[in-house]
């Protein structure tokens, strides 16, 4: 291993000196691996059972031949959900 110098550019423009308020998806998650702090990470064992839970629920799904229901991009989702809801008395929040 050997030392280099990085550069980052956050593209500022003008006068500004503070960087742009947006942020990069992992930014959070890429700082604390610099810094040596895993609270966001996970362990193989712990990846392991949530996928052991998401195979439990997705043969649950094809067992009782359930099947994704189709709803247009900017609603609030399929009439199923607010089925769902409603079979117990419950409504969405909206």
């Amino acid at each position: 291993l050997q030392p280099i110098r990085m550069s980052l550019s956050w593209g500022m423009e003008g006068k500004s000196a503070r960087p742009p308020r947006r942020r990069i998806a992992y930014e959070r998650l890429l700082l604390d691996a610099l810094n040596g702090d895993s609270t966001l990470f996970v362990r193989r064992d712990e990846a392991e059972k949530a996928w052991e839970w998401v195979d439990g629920v997705s043969a649950a799904w094809r067992a009782a031949e359930m099947k994704p229901e189709p709803y247009e991009a900017g609603t609030w989702g399929p009439s199923g959900a607010f089925d769902l809801m409603s079979r117990n008395g419950r409504a969405w929040n909206e």
